[in-house]
């Protein structure tokens, strides 16, 4: 049997946890990168009062995909009667969230790309991204109750 750590968590399922984790994060940091050298080549730019209704949407879908994922997350992630926490689950939850932050991390870049501007459009993604790095699969009681 292969070595646990303090949460009941495989070696490998935590590794495995870091690399889904890590390739999501760098995805959308490459993508605001090549987003924001592009920005303003895009003719013609969109509307300003679309562009600030997009922003809004994007925030309240960053909220709802963040906090529904993060509350998926918790429930998936809780501890056994034994006291440790399903690897397979942990990360499910883990993907759960990490992809209701990307979504909307996502979408606000392209808005950033198609306006032309990069406040207040890189917000959400920054916040989205921030909230992606805490999450940080470290092995320990991150989610305990």
């Amino acid at each position: 049997m292969a070595p646990r750590d303090n949460r009941g968590m495989t070696q490998a399922q935590l590794m495995r946890a870091r690399v889904i984790w890590g390739a999501m994060v760098m995805g959308q940091v490459l993508f605001a990168v090549i987003a924001v050298a592009i920005k303003g080549n895009i003719k013609p730019p969109m509307a300003a009062d679309l562009v600030m209704t997009l922003h809004v949407l994007d925030a309240v879908l960053f909220a709802a995909g963040a906090g529904i994922g993060y509350m998926v997350w918790r429930t998936l992630a809780r501890r056994g009667q034994d006291g440790s926490v399903d690897g397979g689950k942990y990360l499910t939850g883990l993907i759960i969230f990490m992809a209701g932050c990307e979504a909307p991390s996502l979408f606000g870049i392209v808005l950033v790309m198609l306006s032309g501007t990069l406040h207040p459009g890189i917000v959400v993604p920054a916040v989205a991204v921030l909230a992606q790095l805490i999450a940080f699969p470290r092995g320990r009681n991150a989610l305990a109750e």
